[in-house]
């Protein structure tokens, strides 16, 4: 899996590392409801981190693109940015991140 803006890889990872698969998610989500082609699933962050962990932010224009293997490429422009849309600052955004529990064996 990778997630790219504007092109350049932000982070990747392999679904291998995934906590839950994609089997599994879709699995949980069937035994309560029906999902209708064409809706989306969101998986989670990768292993490897996310914006607001790599210190990296949207801006207005960007184009994103989350590649998943044997699934495809998710791609959206951004019409608007994340932290002006909040009204919050780099910092206070830092601020609102919760640490990650070690799950490691």
């Amino acid at each position: 899996m990778a997630a790219r803006v504007n092109g350049e890889t932000w982070t990747s990872g392999d679904s291998s590392d995934m906590l839950h698969h994609f089997e599994d998610i879709i699995a949980f989500v069937t035994r309560s409801e029906t999902i209708f082609a064409g809706e989306f699933i969101g998986s989670g962050t990768m292993s490897s981190g996310c914006g607001l962990e790599l210190d990296r932010y949207l801006a207005n224009g960007d184009t994103i693109e989350i590649d998943v293997e044997k699934i495809g490429i998710l791609r959206n422009r951004i019409e608007g940015s994340s932290k002006i849309a909040l009204g919050l600052s780099p910092d206070q955004v830092s601020a609102l991140a919760l640490p990650v529990p070690n799950t490691a064996p």
